[in-house]
């Protein structure tokens, strides 16, 4: 009965400060590469949604965490121009400590990840 009360009050106060998602320890980055590369440094769970309006799509990154010395980070890319397909991902780059906004920006095509 303890825990009900305890779950009703952090609900209650995820819903006073704005919290739309109960995504515990996910950073939400929407589209801001600048908070994603922090993340990315430190290899902390977070996501960005880039849309890419060229190519009718939108990519998503979620930092997934430590792998050894990898951070593993999931793709999702959906093309809205080829009836919403979407292909998914799971990737790993060694030094991700120190990458920059740029390199993360181009991590698609980035020699240095290792995709499944």
């Amino acid at each position: 009965m303890k825990f009900q009360y305890i779950l009703v009050i952090l609900l209650i106060c995820l819903f006073l400060f704005g919290c739309t998602e109960l995504n515990f320890g996910t950073k939400n980055c929407g589209a801001d590469y600048s908070c994603f590369t922090e993340s990315f440094n430190k290899c902390e769970s977070a996501t960005i949604h880039y849309e890419n309006t060229l190519l009718n799509s939108i990519i998503t990154y979620s930092i997934v965490g430590l792998d050894n010395n990898y951070c593993t980070f999931n793709t999702v890319w959906k093309s809205s121009k080829t009836n919403n397909t979407t292909f998914e991902t799971t990737c790993k780059i060694e030094n991700y400590s120190t990458l920059t906004k740029q390199e993360v920006i181009n991590l698609p095509m980035s020699k240095s990840i290792i995709c499944e």
